[in-house]
């Protein structure tokens, strides 16, 4: 993972975490805390034969020194963001041992940038996949967006209500198990949720960015998109080329 200056310069390579135990291979989703001294990311190890990847959590100094491991063991941590104090990092938790469910049980969790204090602020059943964005809070702290999908059901965002868990949900797209969204390698005979990700606040608020397939051609999609969709669910307009993939859109 690299850090470097808005034009490119300055460059620096953050070193990968070492833990006991744990022989991480490479890190990413990087985030910045809103004052500039911490950076929140994600260091995964291959743990199986499989190929399957583990994910942490960790909190560093802004240079990658000092870094804290903030999920608990026997689970993974995904997708960090930082509250607005600054002094609290939310992330996708993996509750059970994922090596072996597999990442089927998920929740959404805030803690300190210790680890302790932790609130669970969303949890689905087994078979529902969760994601957050890098800026999933409202400007005012006082909602979280977050993307959920089951193929009975389609994926959805919510817009949730911190203070009251008031959850109001947006259908993204009518579920279709038969649908295919890469042609090719194992994930061809199914929906492959992940895709449906990455929602972020726009500068308005009045809209979101998100990650959707895109491209379809004979029932096959080839690409994925950033997107700018209304609060309802109105009004999708794509932002980024055709016949490329783009992701993890943020607007500044």
């Amino acid at each position: 993972m690299n850090i470097s200056a808005v034009d490119g310069s300055s460059r620096k390579v953050l070193p990968v975490p070492k833990r006991e135990g744990a022989n991480y291979r490479w890190t990413y989703s990087p985030r910045w805390s809103p004052d500039g001294k911490h950076l929140a990311f994600v260091a995964s190890e291959e743990v199986d034969e499989d190929g399957y990847v583990a994910d942490d959590l960790f909190v560093a100094d802004a240079d990658g020194k000092h870094p804290r491991k903030i999920n608990a063991d026997k689970t993974e941590g995904v997708s960090p963001w930082w509250g607005r104090d600054g002094r609290s990092v939310g992330y996708t938790r993996v509750k059970e041992n994922p090596i072996q469910t597999r990442g089927a049980l998920r929740e959404i969790v805030l803690a300190k940038t210790d680890g302790s204090g932790e609130q669970v602020l969303v949890s689905v059943p087994e078979g529902t996949d969760l994601c957050t964005g890098a800026a999933p809070l409202s400007s005012d702290g006082k909602y979280l967006l977050y993307v959920s999908f089951a193929v009975a059901r389609g994926p959805f965002l919510h817009m949730m209500n911190l203070s009251t868990k008031e959850d109001h949900e947006v259908l993204l797209e009518e579920p279709n198990p038969e649908n295919i969204l890469f042609p090719w390698g194992p994930l061809k005979a199914r929906y492959y949720p992940p895709q449906f990700r990455e929602a972020n606040w726009a500068a308005d608020e009045k809209s979101f960015l998100i990650t959707l397939p895109a491209d379809e051609e004979q029932g096959v999609y080839h690409h994925t998109g950033v997107f700018r969709v209304g609060i309802s669910g109105n009004g999708k307009t794509r932002l980024t080329p055709r016949g490329v993939s783009c992701e993890f859109g943020v607007e500044l």
